[in-house]
């Protein structure tokens, strides 16, 4: 019998309260409850966390069914984020059940871990998410992703996401200090479909780790995208290179 990862489930003492948890009480929450677990692993325990803190779970359940139907809603309860959830969803009843701010920003950081929204279901309303392990792929001789692959601002965007998977998927806090933009703001990448600003993206990058090197591959990346698009009408090509972040 394979022998589970998951520990005991620890009691109310040993838990942090909710509203007050900051970055620091969660990660060491999440590493002694679901050590060396995937990002959907971790994501599990903090909905199962949540959700039975609640003192109405039935309150909990129905809220759910409005924001998912019923089915999900059962899955989302035993913290199974199955495909085609949306993160709104997600985030909307985190916040019912008094989820605090640094507890959303991480169940959003490993919900974009686990691609929970990139993933096909298997026609149950399951998924078969395969994750990552955790940490990054840099040290394992794996190919750092290369933004000259990049044709569409989707496929750019994508590849900034691998790309910090690649550094080992650096905290969007750790990402954004220095920056120009705000945490939050580069844990919603997952939720654009059009080309960022080249800003952003060197921002973005650089919060990873990049080097100088790595950053001329991004910026060439971008301008050639960028150079593709048709041009609105009246306005000049090279007026989005070097706006400010909006």
């Amino acid at each position: 019998m394979k022998k589970s990862r998951w520990k005991f489930w620890p009691g109310p003492k040993s838990r942090p309260t909710i509203a007050r948890a900051g970055r620091a009480e969660l990660d060491g929450y999440l590493s002694g409850g679901a050590p060396g677990g995937t990002a959907r692993d971790r994501l599990r325990l903090l909905i199962v966390y949540v959700v039975f803190e609640h003192r109405d779970r039935d309150a909990v359940l129905e809220f759910a069914r409005r924001c998912e139907g019923t089915e999900r809603a059962e899955e989302f309860i035993q913290g199974n984020v199955v495909a085609g959830f949306r993160w709104e969803s997600v985030k909307d009843v985190l916040a019912f059940c008094g989820a605090g701010p640094d507890f959303i920003e991480m169940a959003r950081e490993l919900f974009d871990e686990a691609g929970v929204e990139n993933v096909r279901g298997t026609g149950d309303g399951g998924a078969d998410v395969s994750m990552a392990p955790a940490g990054g792929d840099e040290g394992r001789g794996a190919p750092e992703p290369d933004p000259r692959e990049a044709s569409t601002a989707q496929e750019l965007i994508e590849l900034m996401q691998a790309y910090r998977g690649w550094k080992g998927r650096p905290s969007y806090r750790k990402m954004a200090a220095g920056s120009r933009y705000a945490h939050t703001t580069f844990s919603q990448l997952s939720t654009r479909n059009s080309l960022p600003k080249l800003e952003f993206v060197l921002d973005y990058i650089k919060g990873c780790g990049a080097d100088e090197d790595e950053l001329g591959n991004w910026r060439a990346a971008w301008q050639r995208l960028e150079l593709a698009k048709p041009e609105p009408p009246g306005r000049s090509g090279s007026e989005h290179l070097d706006g400010a972040p909006g």
